[in-house]
């Protein structure tokens, strides 16, 4: 990610919205470690993973609150196009 560009938020609104604006739907990884709690969800912009479990946007927002994250994301590349950068990290 180019870091000059990357914005933080933990609004469910605009996660939604920018998840949405790109295709993508709220997934969590069906196996995973959970001693790491950010790990679990992903967005899932419909490439072919088996890893990857679809999940409500409640069941999204749910375990985003109570694990306490942040949704670190790019709007743009650098040519303007809507980028699909992003990761789900650790608010504390």
């Amino acid at each position: 990610m180019n870091h000059r560009l990357i914005t933080s938020t933990t609004d469910p609104h605009i996660i939604k919205a920018w998840t949405l604006a790109r295709g993508g739907q709220p997934a969590k990884v069906a196996t995973t470690n959970p001693s790491k709690n950010s790990g679990l969800l992903r967005i899932d912009f419909g490439v072919q993973d088996e890893n990857l479990k679809a999940i409500s946007w409640d069941e999204f927002f749910t375990y985003f609150d109570q694990h306490n994250l942040t949704f670190e994301y790019q709007e743009q590349d650098p040519e303007s196009r809507p980028n699909h950068s992003y990761k789900i990290i650790s608010s504390s």
